[in-house]
């Protein structure tokens, strides 16, 4: 069950939709973001990762390594949830 306060569950959500066809662009970006916010680097390394493998679309790849750098300056995270 979902809570109105849970930015994880929202996260995830948010990363399975990112991951259809024509799904929204910003929706990768924003999924990591509430991952990293909650303290879940790792998760929004991941959640990053398997968006850049699963687009062909070179605008989205190139939104989603502007993430990758905004997030991580440029290093993947070292800490494990």
């Amino acid at each position: 069950m979902m809570h109105k306060n849970d930015l994880l569950g929202a996260g995830e959500n948010l990363h399975q939709a990112a991951l259809l066809p024509g799904s929204p662009k910003y929706l990768a970006n924003l999924s990591a973001s509430l991952a990293s916010k909650i303290g879940k680097r790792r998760l929004a390394y991941l959640y990053l990762q398997e968006a850049l493998a699963t687009t062909d679309d070179p605008a989205q790849k190139e939104i989603i390594t502007k993430k990758f750098k905004e997030l991580f300056k440029g290093e993947a995270p070292v800490e494990m949830e």
